[in-house]
């Protein structure tokens, strides 16, 4: 038998990355919900579409997406033999039949196909692996991605992660003679020391204490990967337009409107003729920002605000803990300048009145409210608290999906280190 030599990328293999989380951002539904929102278009989810993630891991995320999207087909990619054996074992346990996946170093998985997708997503990627590979990630959206189709990619950004350059490379260093499996732990004994030489006083004590509470996947991945370079929102929308994409938004509700996120004494910093990604930019600098998540399409469509509307409408919100809803609601308000009591009580009640469609809130008498339509869109996507069945009533949901989503709970559960409880999902 050919030996099959995959490349990871400069990626860490001193372990696998184990991941039980779910990350609302990937769901389809929610990439159409912003993409409405910045006044662009994305494939519709009520009808069958193909979506594929590079970098999958165990795809718990994915294998959520295939459970809810049954019309949908669903393809996970990944270097990592160990990651894929999970996930195709967890699909089997779920009976899911719309999923593929496939070990595969991302130029090769280039290389031997030829079907197209409606969304491709890379989420822990990008910033992660060395320029080859992103490349790779490249060649994938420019030859593969729908002409309508949407790319999701998550990155970490200069402005918040300057700080930290400095430690991660004294850490490669200082490891860099080690076993791959010896490296976590040695790096983690010279934090130690330096947090002792800091004496529990110094500027740094902090951020080394955060640092060495992270979990060993963690710390591996974000501090031990060679490649690892976090980049900025000018370079990224650079490099996604050689694909041959354009930028669509954030896919965050934060990032959506600007009085979100920006202090008022900091908009007029920015030049209004600079156009969006210079702007935003430009606020990363300013506030550190250290995350982002953003779509980019083949070809952006601009919306008018009917053809928008009825694009949200069709995508039903629901709330998750209303304690965090009602919190979520004051916060957001507050940004925007608002006198939150009654506005608050009224959205509380849309909410948790058996789930809310846009139009709806559309609805909602606001007075003195700037920006009326982006304002209220994007209030209402930021009550998606971190919940993928936010996006599906659970009574809307088939037995068989219910089942699916148990046999999905246990796998979190299998990987999820002493301590974390994992929230069910289905109730």
């Amino acid at each position: 038998m050919e030996m099959v030599v995959i490349d990871s990328g400069s990626y860490f293999d001193g372990g696998e990355y184990e991941s039980f989380g779910l990350y609302p951002f990937l769901s389809p539904a929610r990439m159409c919900f912003f993409a409405a929102l910045h006044r662009s278009k994305a494939p519709l989810t009520d009808r069958a579409f193909r979506y594929c993630e590079l970098g999958c891991g165990q795809a718990h995320t994915l294998l959520l997406n295939a459970a809810l999207f049954p019309h949908a087909d669903f393809v996970g990619v990944d270097f990592s033999t160990d990651a894929i054996a999970r996930a195709q074992a967890t699909a089997r346990n779920m009976g899911l039949e719309n999923i593929e996946f496939v070990a595969s170093d991302f130029a090769a998985f280039h290389a031997s196909r030829s079907d197209s997708f409606d969304f491709i997503v890379a989420h822990g990627v990008w910033t992660w692996v060395g320029r080859d590979t992103q490349q790779s990630i490249l060649d994938i959206v420019r030859d593969r991605l729908t002409a309508s189709g949407i790319v999701c990619v998550s990155a970490n950004i200069l402005a918040g992660w300057h700080r930290v350059l400095p430690l991660q490379h004294y850490l490669l260093c200082a490891t860099a003679g080690a076993e791959a499996d010896d490296r976590p732990s040695l790096a983690k004994t010279l934090l130690n020391a330096l947090l002792e030489k800091e004496d529990g006083g110094g500027a740094g004590a902090g951020n080394l204490s955060a640092v060495l509470r992270q979990s060993p996947s963690y710390f591996s991945h974000e501090y031990l990967v060679p490649a690892w370079q976090p980049t900025t929102l000018l370079e990224l929308n650079a490099r996604m337009q050689s694909g041959g994409v354009a930028h669509v938004g954030s896919v965050s509700a934060n990032f959506a409107v600007e009085h979100f996120w920006v202090p008022k004494d900091a908009l007029p910093l920015v030049p209004p003729h600079a156009n969006a990604i210079e702007r935003q930019s430009a606020f990363d600098a300013m506030l550190n920002t250290s995350f982002r998540i953003e779509m980019f399409g083949r070809h952006p469509q601009t919306l008018e605000d009917n053809e928008r509307l009825g694009l949200i409408d069709g995508i039903h919100l629901w709330p998750t803990i209303p304690a965090q809803l009602r919190k979520g609601i004051e916060s957001r308000l507050a940004k925007l300048g608002f006198a939150p009591a009654a506005l608050t009580d009224a959205l509380m009640a849309k909410f948790t009145d058996g789930g809310v469609k846009g139009e709806s809130l559309a609805n909602l008498a606001i007075e003195d409210t700037p920006s009326h339509s982006n304002a209220v869109f994007t209030l209402a996507a930021s009550m998606l608290v971190g919940n993928f069945c936010d996006l599906l009533p659970k009574a809307g949901l088939e037995d068989k999906q219910q089942d699916m989503l148990r046999a999905l709970n246990q796998s979190r559960i299998a990987l999820a280190a002493d301590g974390h409880e994992i929230r069910d999902l289905v109730s």
